[in-house]
């Protein structure tokens, strides 16, 4: 059996750890003693307390404070406690932001360094607010209620589409889906060959070309035939171009792999007409 510890072990480990043992009686190691730190601070600790709970509260600041303290270090970034009572560091307390913003922290959040949630523009908006924002841009929101950010609304854009979208969408840079298609369309899409009549876009999308390109597909193993990279955004490329060699459109042999990336790097070297295999020899051979 472990032996009874004596006021004088007492006295010896407080003084171990810097403090100064104020009790003329020792009960038991969880009972809690009054003590003085090398500071001069007057605090209870258990012999149990050391070595994990050795420190001085007060001079770690680690101690319930009173109102008095918390209006202090709000007031030295210039917040103002509005809340008349303090319980606790995780208390909702009241209180004015430097900018005049009326907002709510806690103790806790405030020492961790965050302030006022108005001041970021991270707080939840109004419908009026959200009505500004999207108007600020032309948009209209026609929904009567607004709940949360990720709420789909009824808007109208600037050039009059009738869209839903989320306040969240629209603050990370989404906007009308639509408009999107429209300026990315034909001649505006990156990828657009003006060299193409209206048929042989048709036939682009014929049922044969489409055996064709899973066919060129699975031959290559579903895998870019310039940089290998495997799955993903692949494009089924015509070796000897779809526009001038008609002859050529569905034969697997005058197919090749290549990933999204690879196959616009082809096309921005060599153009759009007159492709032919020897400079698809020199692009593959150039990896």
């Amino acid at each position: 059996m472990r032996e009874k510890l004596t006021m004088k072990d007492a006295k010896e480990r407080f003084g171990n750890a810097g403090f100064f043992l104020l009790e003329s009686e020792y009960k038991s190691a969880i009972t809690k003693m009054r003590c003085k730190c090398s500071n001069g601070h007057i605090i209870f600790k258990k012999m149990n307390d050391f070595p994990r709970k050795g420190g001085c509260p007060i001079c770690s600041g680690n101690y319930k404070k009173t109102i008095q303290e918390v209006a202090s270090f709000l007031n030295e970034d210039g917040y103002i406690l509005i809340s008349k009572e303090y319980k606790g560091t995780k208390e909702k307390l009241d209180v004015i932001c430097p900018n005049g913003h009326t907002t709510t922290t806690s103790a806790n959040t405030f020492l961790r360094g965050q302030r006022c949630q108005k001041c970021l523009g991270n707080y939840k908006k109004t419908l009026k607010e959200i009505k500004i924002i999207f108007g600020n841009e032309g948009y209209i929101v026609n929904s009567k209620k607004y709940s949360t950010a990720s709420e789909k609304l009824d808007v109208i854009c600037s050039n009059g589409h009738e869209i839903k979208t989320s306040a969240n969408n629209f603050f990370e840079g989404a906007r009308c889906a639509i408009c999107y298609h429209e300026y990315t369309r034909k001649e505006n899409h990156w990828n657009w060959n003006p060299n193409l009549t209206d048929e042989d876009r048709l036939e682009r999308r014929s049922h044969e070309i489409k055996v064709w390109r899973k066919k060129v597909y699975q031959r290559d193993n579903y895998t870019c035939k310039k940089c290998n990279k495997r799955a993903g955004v692949l494009n089924a490329h015509h070796i000897c171009n779809f526009a001038d060699y008609k002859d050529l459109r569905i034969d697997v042999s005058n197919g090749i792999t290549f990933c999204k990336e690879c196959h616009k790097n082809f096309h921005k070297k060599y153009g759009l007409r007159n492709t032919n295999k020897s400079q698809m020899k020199e692009f593959i051979g150039g990896k």
